[in-house]
């Protein structure tokens, strides 16, 4: 499929989209409002739901830094990987610094009623985690939790699945920890436990759920599943990538793996992966993984006409979930749609290959 543009002129003097997010307060109204998120150049832009995106809600950002959102207690909440950039939240109504004293993460994501956070360059290996249904309280009954400290790794990612966190650290060595529990005390304590050694995630936005499972691309550019590692560990042979990783060795540019994002479509039960290849500064093609058959068989192809910047799941104007791509040039697209031409302008032309016989 090809591309349309979502918005008519170009974000933040055509810079790149770094991310976006489809924001959705429910209220008490009973009638939910959307907003739709552009992180490019310095600036955090909002649309009122009309792909104008005419709303600057943030400005003076450290420019081409990886952001990350989550949505809890209706604030979207908005950090990156800048060392001098603070979480920021926006109720539709206030955007501000994220208030009370939270760390400076480069993350968050939710699990047990708490928002969790990390990517923190003062503390690389510690976990924090709000007061209970409280993002702007981590210290009543907040806490932190170290995960391995000092072991030349940071933490690159978090997320919640089948009722415990999973916390990745890498780039260098790499390891999983899973973190159970309910509370911060008592019989049913947060703790850690590891899950495996010498494989992580290489960013947060590299982890990605489907079907039933947790996938990530780890440091070394492969892609994995959780259930696959636990019943083998860094088994190479078990990652959704083997048929994929002398090309990832031959082609990945391994200096620009933070700047990686995967965006699970489940009706169509494909993973779009957005990455740098051959030494480009920027996201130059997009990997989709066709997991219809898994988990025996995944297959794989290239998009390398789409040159994304970032990637997110939004509600379509139709209502149709769709990913939509945010691109090098400041415009935020629709992928995989109906018209064989990139932004209604150029020809999408194709190859199709044969299998080797």
């Amino acid at each position: 499929g090809g591309t349309t543009k979502v918005n008519s002129s170009s974000v933040a003097a055509g810079a790149k989209v770094m991310g976006c997010y489809d924001y959705w307060r429910q209220g008490t109204s009973g009638s939910p409002t959307r907003r739709r998120i552009l992180h490019a150049g310095e600036y955090v832009f909002s649309d009122a739901d009309d792909a104008a995106f005419s709303t600057t809600l943030f400005s003076g950002l450290e420019r081409d830094k990886v952001p990350s959102y989550s949505t809890f207690d209706d604030l979207l909440i908005i950090s990156s990987d800048s060392t001098v950039d603070v979480p920021k939240s926006w109720d539709q109504a206030t955007a501000q610094s994220l208030a009370g004293s939270p760390p400076r993460f480069s993350f968050s994501a939710n699990h047990k009623n708490r928002l969790w956070a990390a990517g923190v360059y003062s503390n690389p290996s510690r976990l924090y985690y709000c007061s209970n249904v409280d993002p702007e309280d981590w210290t009543t009954t907040g806490g932190s939790i170290d995960i391995d400290p000092n072991d030349g790794d940071i933490i690159t990612g978090i997320t919640s699945h089948k009722d415990e966190l999973f916390v990745f650290k890498g780039p260098n060595k790499g390891s999983i920890h899973r973190i159970t529990g309910s509370s911060p005390s008592g019989s049913d304590a947060f703790a850690r436990k590891p899950f495996v050694k010498g494989l992580g995630a290489c960013w947060h936005n590299a982890i990605f759920p489907f079907g039933d499972d947790i996938g990530f691309v780890s440091q070394f550019g492969s892609v994995h599943s959780l259930s696959a590692t636990s019943a083998y560990g860094d088994f190479f042979g078990a990652a959704l990538s083997r048929g994929l990783n002398d090309w990832m060795l031959e082609h990945l540019n391994y200096s620009r793996l933070r700047y990686i994002w995967a965006v699970n479509s489940p009706l169509e039960s494909r993973v779009y992966i957005t990455l740098p290849t051959d030494a480009s500064p920027t996201n130059n093609i997009v990997l989709i993984m066709d997991y219809r058959g898994a988990p025996n068989v995944i297959r794989w192809s290239t998009a390398p006409s789409y040159k994304m910047a970032s990637l997110g799941l939004f509600v379509d104007t139709n209502g149709v979930r769709r990913v939509l791509a945010g691109g090098n040039d400041g415009y935020l697209r629709r992928i995989n749609v109906v018209d064989r031409s990139i932004d209604t302008s150029t020809a999408l032309s194709y190859r199709v290959h044969t299998p080797f016989m």
